[in-house]
């Protein structure tokens, strides 16, 4: 009874220690709700813009041979509405009852425009939006518009973009810029092939930041095709130094490096986007000048596509704090199958800047993994993770676990151990390359080891390690401490591919097991002296607790439980497992029987 009551008080402390982990979780949660705040402040700016179009749109309805009988948008037409009749080359007001001839009526005539109350002339109303064709812009696809494009952003208005293609050797935003067009399909702003340069770029300096960019309905096309060694000035957008920015409905496409590069930004939300067919969809991280650091803070990526990439398909880079990726989706990105690529990436690799307070929730993810590296603190919840890993050779998949936590990345300062604090729930991993589930810890050597408090709960894990059947485990925990595994269900419906549900190394402590449903690993594995059937193996003796029902029946008979290293019988140790609805307490190297 003495193993058993330290076992509990074990389980308590773990308990204890990874409540920590919901308290960074409501940090970030405030963030997220703070970005929110400052996209609904853009949104607004965004819906003053179009009611000022929308306004002018009515009021000059164009040229016309037969006199119009709606506005432009099948709407009634109102009271000083204009039309140029191009058979008389006159131009006619509505009176409210008929045309008229404008004879009296010129730029400079005041008039009220319906469902407003102060009078206004069309110079005054022209003046409130910039079109880049009011500065020479042509959009047939073959003249360099950069320059009308530029003039109109350097006049500080917004700036609309009529439906067309515009080709442009880079253009450079200042703050306070509103750019909108028709829609990315209709408003596409291209680069020129002979130039190596970012399509449209925002940078600021560390101490003065470009401020309040809105971009939406537009597309982007880089005009190249990455090489997987791509060119660092290949980006479709490139911001840094920026603060407040909103980037709604835009595609970015065939980018030689990133369609998405943000650096050293803070409150940036990206919703409802695409990005595809460049070397990395998305990337954010701090800008390091040499001398400084400038972080990254309150980056949110909301319900937008990132596809067919040849590396990432995104994530976060060192110094990226409070910040999410949510419902999104990922997929055939590491395009080159080279096995260097996972959809969502969060990974720091200076140690003095990890990434904290990072939420990845309700994404979709396709051919690929999650992985956290020099993360400090993580939610990870409610994803889908389908086929992680897709090379076809083993040797080349790096990121080839549904969901992986490392503390890869270089190592820490002398003396300091680094803390990982995380939250695993309720993702769904099918058909992983390797492990579904990967905890581990590449060794410090120059320090003490870090310190884990993660929550691995709920999970659903089927079939993985589909690379090299007997070799990988639906969750597989390497030189880590305090894990709590509870409520997970792995199993295995594929003969001689899982090895085992859950796996620990001797180097791991303080591993909490409970109510965790095992079914179908795989049997013979040699590489444990012969020792078969085993849907858990936990090699730590170390502050070891394991609840009944963590164990169920293999596909093959009896569930089977090891403990101890494979050359120490542990004659000690007793651990209870559920038979057949029945609890019983047997010894760790015993196979239980009724």
């Amino acid at each position: 009874m003495l193993i058993v009551n330290k076992a509990r008080e074990a389980a308590a402390c773990a308990q204890a220690n990874c409540a920590s982990s919901f308290t960074n979780a409501t940090n970030a949660a405030t963030s997220a709700t703070n970005a929110a705040n400052s996209a609904t402040a853009a949104a607004a700016s965004e819906t003053n813009v179009e009611n000022l179009w929308e306004q002018f749109n009515a009021l000059y309805l164009g040229s016309f041979a037969v006199a119009p009988t709606t506005d432009n948008e099948g709407n009634p037409l109102q009271e000083g509405a204009l039309y140029w009749n191009s058979v008389s080359n006159t131009m006619f007001a509505w009176n409210g009852s008929a045309w008229a001839t404008a004879t009296n009526f010129n730029e400079f005539t005041n008039f009220t425009a319906t469902g407003t109350t102060t009078a206004r002339n069309l110079v005054t109303r022209f003046a409130d939006v910039a079109n880049v064709k009011d500065f020479g812009a042509v959009g047939d696809g073959v003249a360099d518009d950069t320059a009308a494009i530029q003039a109109a952003v350097n006049t500080g208005k917004s700036i609309y973009i009529p439906t067309g293609n515009y080709i442009v050797t880079g253009i450079n935003l200042i703050s306070n810029t509103t750019l909108f067009g028709d829609g990315p399909s209709k408003t596409i702003i291209k680069r020129n092939a002979a130039n190596q340069i970012n399509v449209i770029s925002a940078i600021g300096t560390n101490s003065v930041n470009i401020q309040n960019i809105l971009i939406r309905d537009i597309g982007i096309d880089g005009n190249t095709v990455s090489s997987g060694l791509p060119n660092y000035n290949g980006h479709g957008i490139n911001f840094a130094y920026c603060k407040g920015v909103y980037l709604e409905n835009i595609f970015i496409k065939n980018c030689e490096h990133n369609a998405a590069n943000i650096n050293g930004s803070s409150n940036v939300t990206i919703e409802s986007c695409e990005f595809s067919k460049s070397y990395i969809g998305i990337y954010v991280t701090g800008y390091d000048t040499g001398v400084t650091v400038h972080t990254c803070n309150n980056i949110h990526i909301r319900t937008t596509k990132v596809f067919d990439n040849s590396n990432d398909g995104g994530g976060f880079g060192f110094g990226v704090f409070d910040s999410s990726i949510i419902g999104c989706q990922f997929y055939n990105n590491d395009t080159d199958s080279d096995g260097d690529g996972g959809a969502i990436v969060i990974a720091s690799d200076k140690q003095d800047f990890p990434c904290r307070n990072i939420i990845v929730s309700n994404n979709i993810v396709f051919d690929s993994s999650i992985a956290f590296s020099g993360t400090q603190t993580f939610i990870c919840t409610d994803n889908t993770i389908f086929n992680a890993g897709k090379s076809t050779t083993l040797s080349q998949i790096e990121w080839g676990h549904g969901i992986e936590v490392t503390t890869k990345g270089g190592p820490y300062p002398i003396g300091q151990a680094p803390s990982i604090e995380g939250i695993i729930d309720g993702n769904i991993i099918v058909n992983a390359a390797k492990h579904g589930i990967y905890i581990t810890d590449f060794n410090n050597p120059l320090g003490p080891e870090p310190q884990y408090d993660i929550i691995v709960s709920d999970n659903y894990i089927k079939n993985c390690g589909n690379q090299a059947n007997n070799t990988f485990d639906g969750i597989n925990i390497q030189t880590t401490s305090r894990v709590v595994l509870n409520g997970n269900n792995i199993v295995n419906f594929i003969p001689n591919r899982t090895r085992y549900g859950i796996y620990s190394d001797v180097n791991s402590a303080n591993v909490y097991c409970s109510s965790n449903l095992i079914y179908g690993m795989t049997t013979g594995d040699t590489s444990l002296n012969g020792v078969n059937n085993t849907n858990l193996y936990i090699s730590s003796t170390s502050d070891l607790t394991i609840k009944a029902k963590s164990i169920v029946s293999s596909s093959t008979g009896n569930g089977t439980i090891k403990m101890g290293s494979a050359n120490s019988s542990n004659s000690n140790a007793w651990l209870p497992i559920t038979y057949n609805g029945t609890q019983y307490w047997i010894p760790a190297w015993t196979n239980p029987s009724p």
